[in-house]
């Protein structure tokens, strides 16, 4: 049985029992009640003609229905979005808590819960209750690593798994491929598109900046932090600015272009002191 069709089908189902139409008018014209119960069941699916006259029997159209079936799974998205960004501020513990209060049968489709195996996984590895090989190899594992690099688009548990994945591998030199697929998508203006939120686009811009770096592609390296900090600039944006302006020093100093190092140190320090977090400025000194 295929659980995302299955899902879907009873939803379509839970929405005829609403607008109070019997399975017989429903499907009358359509297709038979053995098909439909088949659908219904997540064992077989529907192809899109007769999916919308279904649709429209309901009397509704294809992006109302949309629209109801993403709102139910909202509350979901609200308690993954949570725990993420509670590990993004590295507030580990608070995300354990939230995580240990949601088991994954609780979410309804495959993202959902594939986005919460990926906020278990960053916590493992975050906490060292996991050795970090073992959990990069089941993010591998998750996104179907190398075939999800041949997708065009990428959804959101795939960047942040592309992200840990990447800057494991190309520490040990042993694999670039994630590092020249975003490398190559954020070349083409490619990396903010559909699933990737714009918030989430500097933090990209300075993890391939410093990546390149670190396998010694300063030149590479360079032009994706200039390209970071311009987008920065421009949209008024100032996470992962500070990095950028570092990384951009230290590219710059390794090409020999000193006095442009300088000035980039001279405003990665200006912004730290706006900022006005003794600690983080202590760090980058």
């Amino acid at each position: 049985m295929n659980t995302m069709l299955n899902d879907f089908g009873l939803f379509i189902d839970d929405l005829r029992k609403k607008r109070n139409m019997s399975r017989e008018d429903f499907i009358n014209g359509i297709i038979s009640i053995r098909q439909y119960q088949r659908y219904v069941n997540g064992e077989s699916s529907l192809n899109n003609e007769k999916l919308f006259k279904l649709i429209d029997k309901l009397g509704m159209n294809f992006f109302n229905v949309h629209q109801l079936y993403f709102n139910r799974s909202k509350d979901e998205m609200l308690k993954l979005d949570s725990i993420y960004e509670e590990i993004t501020k590295d507030n580990l513990k608070k995300a354990f808590d939230m995580l240990e209060k949601v088991s994954i049968e609780d979410f309804s489709d495959e993202y959902n819960k594939t986005f919460y195996k990926l906020c278990e996984l960053l916590l493992l590895k975050r906490t060292n209750k996991m050795p970090v090989p073992v959990v990069v190899d089941k993010l591998k594992e998750l996104i179907n690593y190398p075939n999800c690099l041949d997708n065009k688009i990428i959804n959101f548990v795939e960047y942040v798994a592309y992200l840990d994945i990447s800057r494991y591998s190309s520490q040990k030199y042993d694999d670039t491929r994630i590092l020249n697929f975003l490398s190559k998508k954020i070349k083409d203006n490619d990396i903010s598109r559909n699933s990737i939120l714009l918030t989430y686009l500097p933090s990209s811009y300075a993890h391939v900046a410093r990546e390149l770096g670190e396998i010694g592609e300063i030149e590479k390296s360079l032009a994706i932090a200039q390209k970071g900090i311009k987008w920065c600039l421009s949209h008024d944006v100032n996470n992962s600015l500070v990095h950028l302006f570092l990384y951009e020093a230290i590219s710059l100093r390794n090409l020999d272009r000193h006095k442009e190092s300088l000035y980039s140190s001279k405003r990665m320090f200006a912004l730290l002191l706006v900022e006005g977090n003794e600690n983080k400025t202590l760090k980058f000194t």
